[in-house]
């Protein structure tokens, strides 16, 4: 249970992570941005007043150019015979006024405005407001007071397509354009919600508690009040189908770890990453990745499942680039053999993960050439083998069913390492690698050798054949290491970097 408990608990924190991360990428606003932007004001004569988002670094732009969007300009300013000319061409029919004499006169004198919004649709996930429709967009001179409601702008938000939501500087302008008014600006929001197929953004750009004049008689972009609104922060929702799981781990024929998980049809996902867990100190590095499509499997040409049990863990890549979540670790079956005479001692490491019930034990005087001896339940564990080999190695694997992930991998088999009494079996095996240039010399070597790595820093450890580590080097880059008190044989040499790890046969004479 603590173990599973740990697990949540990493899934947990790579989530936060990923949260963390996204709101450092880019959103752009787009199309099937969500935009809502609300103003509360204390003001005489609501239709003095014109109101306008400016992107950052548009704050002095002119209403008309990039950067600006007209949310609704001032009705007593509208039209070409308008005082103040703040009037750019927009037709004063968008407004479906019900009295077009209203057009560059002050017909609304009411006051105020609470959560006045425009919006590019209804709300949040609802249908569309069309910027410029006369039936959405809002009539102020036909609106009871306050000001108050969510109504398509009058120009289309295209102006700002391409900022980032997450950048300093939005900010709103509201126009004052007669001088027989006032008023104070007391709060506006921005609320940005970017959509994509991988995952949702949510910004929100605020000041509120303020109480701050309105430029009285102020009709123009260089003098009308402009406020910029406070980045308050963001959240992501990650749109994933299903959760990444590990089915099972087996080693295959060629002594290499076969990672299998769940597969299903995604328009999201992109590839699997793939990364094993350090056995000392429980780090996760990455080893390779596999795209989506095809056998859901991952072969690892560099580890060595017949020393110590192999870990893993797996990611989803989505097509923004995104790893939205890890999965639990899931082990190898790690299977040793003790002998002594004609008595094999078999011993297996537990996997709670797995819904197996019974393990088939193999044997054979060949590797290629195993047949089934026993079955045993899956929690025994270990298993006892008297049998006279007559002089010749012996070679076992011990092999389970599960049925962990989805149904179609309820037949997946699940294959231990190979034991073996054999001492020199496995060395004509290591050649894995995920680092180039790895160079070892003198190799033979009696009393030092030295690796070349290439400007890489590693962990070195040195291994004799029976899993035995004889040595450990931490923030290796390269030198002479001393190798005088080894005796002679063969010895593997691990090298572990942030981007893979190499295996090495060692002999010293």
């Amino acid at each position: 249970m603590k173990k599973l408990l740990s697990h949540s608990l990493l899934l947990l924190a790579t989530f936060a992570v990923t949260l963390s991360l996204h709101a450092q990428n880019p959103a752009p606003v787009g199309e099937n941005t969500y935009i809502k932007v609300c103003f509360w004001a204390d003001h005489s004569y609501v239709s003095d007043l014109g109101f306008y988002l400016k992107a950052p670094g548009h704050q002095q732009s002119e209403p008309g150019e990039a950067g600006v969007v007209q949310l609704c300009p001032a009705a007593s300013d509208w039209g070409a015979g308008a005082q103040f000319g703040s009037w750019t061409g927009i037709p004063w029919s968008t407004l479906g006024c019900n009295d077009p004499t209203d057009e560059n006169t002050v017909c609304n004198s009411g006051n105020n405005l609470s959560q006045f919004c425009f919006s590019t649709h209804a709300y949040r996930g609802g249908p569309q407001l069309i910027a410029g429709n006369p039936e959405q967009t809002p009539c102020v001179c036909d609106m009871p007071t306050p000001l108050t409601g969510t109504f398509a702008s009058v120009e289309s938000w295209e102006n700002i397509y391409g900022f980032d939501i997450n950048d300093e500087g939005w900010s709103v302008q509201i126009y004052d354009c007669e001088n027989i008014d006032n008023g104070t600006f007391l709060q506006a929001s921005i609320h940005f919600v970017n959509y994509s197929l991988c995952d949702s953004t949510e910004v929100l750009h605020e000041l509120a508690d303020v109480s701050i004049p309105i430029n009285d008689g102020s009709c123009s972009a260089s003098s009308a009040s402009l406020q910029s609104l406070p980045y308050q922060g963001s959240s992501v929702v990650n749109f994933e189908e299903e959760y990444p799981n590990i089915c099972g781990i087996s080693v295959n024929e060629n002594n290499n770890p076969v990672i299998y998980w769940n597969s299903f049809a995604s328009q999201i996902v992109d590839s699997v990453i793939v990364f094993a867990i350090n056995n000392q100190s429980s780090d996760m590095y990455r080893i390779g990745a596999e795209k989506f499509t095809g056998d859901a499997s991952f072969t690892d040409l560099s580890a060595l499942p017949h020393l110590a049990e192999a870990e893993y863990c797996i990611g989803f890549k989505n097509i923004c680039g995104y790893i939205n979540l890890i999965s639990t670790h899931q082990h190898s079956t790690y299977l040793s053999l003790l002998s002594e005479n004609t008595n094999y001692q078999l011993q297996w490491n537990a996997n709670e993960s797995l819904t197996s019930q019974m393990v088939l034990i193999y044997r054979g005087t060949s590797a290629t050439n195993l047949q089934q001896i026993a079955s045993v339940s899956y929690s025994d564990l270990s298993y006892t083998d008297i049998f006279d080999s007559q002089g010749e190695y012996v070679y076992y694997k011990i092999s389970c069913e599960t049925n962990y992930c989805s149904e179609d991998k309820s037949n997946l088999n699940l294959n231990s390492n190979l034991a073996t009494n054999d001492p020199y079996y496995f060395t004509s095996y290591v050649a894995g690698s995920t680092i180039e240039d790895v160079k070892i010399y003198p190799n033979p070597a009696k009393n030092s050798i030295s690796i070349y790595l290439k400007g890489i820093t590693a962990t070195v450890e040195i291994l004799d054949l029976s899993g035995k580590k004889m040595m450990q080097l931490y923030n290796y880059t390269g030198g002479e290491i001393d190798i005088s008190h080894f005796d002679n044989g063969i010895y593997l040499i691990k090298l572990q970097t942030t981007t893979g790890i190499a295996i090495r046969k060692l002999i010293v004479e």
